[in-house]
This record gives C-alpha cells, sequence and structure tokens, in this order.
C-alpha cells in the first residue's frame, strides 16, 4: 500500500529496524557518538535507555553497520 503511494522501491515499514531508513534528529545526536567513542575506546559496558519504540535498536544497528 505505502509502496505505490508514496513510489517506494522497497518496504520502510518491517519486523526489524531498517538502518537505511535512519532519519538523523536531535535526538540521536547525543547518543549515537557517545556509542562510538564507547565501542572505539573499549570502554566496556554502554547503556542507551529509552521508551518502546524510540529508535534504540535502530541506532545500534546503523551504528553496526558503519563499524562493518
Amino acid at each position: 500500500m505505502y509502496n505505490n503511494h508514496f513510489g517506494f522501491s522497497e518496504s520502510p515499514f518491517s519486523v526489524t529496524p531498517g538502518p537505511r531508513f535512519f532519519y538523523t534528529n536531535p535526538v540521536y545526536q547525543e547518543p549515537y557518538p557517545n556509542l562510538r567513542y564507547g565501542i572505539e575506546q573499549k570502554k566496556g559496558f554502554i547503556v542507551t535507555t529509552g521508551e518502546a519504540g524510540t529508535g534504540k535498536s535502530t541506532l545500534l544497528r546503523k551504528l553496526m553497520r558503519n563499524f562493518g
């Protein structure tokens, strides 16, 4: 339904988060660099919390995709 209406070549809505559809907004500007720094510097445990549906998994998938 959405694909035809908006002209998408693939569905932007799925069960698992898709980092290809990541939208950078002010909410992500703080945790993303913190997560990246923690991983690059091998700081141990890094915690990102938030309500369900706020994009934590999408943020982590984007991070994993950028690290390869």
